[in-house]
């Protein structure tokens, strides 16, 4: 069964307000207490990388090679301490946000996505963090050049969202979880020290004396490359730069879409892993459930009639399910649940929901 392009792209049009909330957020000191020996790590390692600028003087080939192996030694050890110290977040956005440097980071985020270095899924995080994914579906709908690859990505996304619906919808019974054992007693808490942990106030101050000494390091550059290299870092430092103006989407999509990287971004789309899946599991499920206000009371009236989706860690969300019957039609076949599904999309947002198997795009 297959959805006319009319349908699909109100699907997607509609989904993408999944995006206004944040899947990842990014470790800050907003949320996590900082020790007092992290910080001094990092500052530790701040310093031995601005001794590299008066070790390097007239080295050979060889001694070169060992010079930058040791220095991007470093800087790997720099971004581990401060995502470990909880404020790398608190350091990704003033570094984006710092008008001197703001150009050059630019520069460095256009050459990474021209070259593609930031992989698809963290760019497509970064884009969903920053509240723009309704703004790339709306550009790549309006691309001659992609929207054909969008609709095919949407319409396995929307049926993979279908999959998980109906699967509820089949009744389909699993076996109980096995009982967890019993959790081990937590080991006994010794008192915290204000000494280990900086306070509010001074904090502000030496994220600001980090930055200040990652600007005068003179590895900017090197820092912030290893920063979209990392894959799990990538996606908070890209966040920041989109939402600190760093970066336009406008320009982002256009580097993206020079390397390739948006093709492999809109086969990622419909990845299980990508966290849309869910998202969209979820927030397809509460419109049929919204739609359907017969089915609705019938989940009321029976609270072991309705069903929860719970993919990838998303929230269960009730949706509708069909009325018991007796006999053999107690069982209701999973194409039976799946044309219900489809039915109820095509209600809900226009087009056919015909079987007959045939693309309109």
């Amino acid at each position: 069964m297959k959805f006319a392009q009319a349908t699909l792209v109100a699907i997607l049009a509609s989904c993408a307000v999944v995006g206004a909330a944040p899947v990842a957020p990014i470790a800050s000191s907003e949320t996590t207490m900082v020790k007092r020996v992290d910080l001094n790590e990092v500052l530790d390692l701040l310093s031995e990388l601005k001794s590299f600028n008066t070790k390097r003087g007239e080295l050979s080939p060889e001694e070169e090679l060992q010079f930058i192996s040791k220095r991007d030694g470093v800087i790997s050890n720099l971004i581990s301490a401060l995502a470990n110290s909880g404020i790398i977040g608190d350091v990704f956005n003033t570094l984006t946000s710092d008008p001197q440097i703001s150009a050059s980071i630019g520069a460095i985020i256009k050459a990474t996505l021209q070259t593609a270095i930031v992989q698809a899924p963290q760019l497509l995080t970064a884009i969903w963090n920053s509240g723009l994914l309704q703004k790339l579906f709306n550009t790549l709908l309006n691309d001659t050049d992609l929207r054909n690859a969008l609709l095919a990505a949407g319409e396995s996304l929307i049926s993979s969202v279908i999959g998980l619906l109906t699967g509820s919808l089949g009744g389909s019974s699993t076996p109980a979880p096995a009982p967890s054992p019993a959790p081990a007693p937590a080991p006994a808490k010794r008192e915290l020290t204000d000494e280990e942990y900086v306070s509010k106030r001074d904090l502000a101050s030496i994220i600001g004396t980090i930055v200040s000494e990652i600007k005068d390091s003179g590895y900017v550059q090197n820092i912030v490359q290893n920063a979209l290299a990392n894959p799990e870092q990538s996606i908070g430092f890209l966040t920041s730069a989109f939402k600190n103006g760093v970066v336009i989407f406008e320009d982002v999509y256009d580097w993206a879409k020079q390397s390739g990287l948006l093709n492999s971004l809109i086969s990622s789309l419909a990845s299980s892993n990508s966290g849309i899946l869910s998202e969209l599991a979820s927030f397809v499920g509460g419109q049929l459930d919204n739609s359907s206000s017969s089915a609705s009371a019938a989940s009321a009236a029976s609270p072991a009639s309705g069903a929860s989706i719970n993919a990838s860690g998303a929230a269960a969300v009730p949706v509708a399910t069909a009325p018991a019957s007796t006999g053999a039609s107690s069982a209701a076949p999973a194409n039976n649940n799946d044309n219900d599904v489809y039915a109820q999309l095509a209600a809900q947002y226009g087009g056919s929901s015909s079987s007959k198997k045939r693309r309109n795009y």
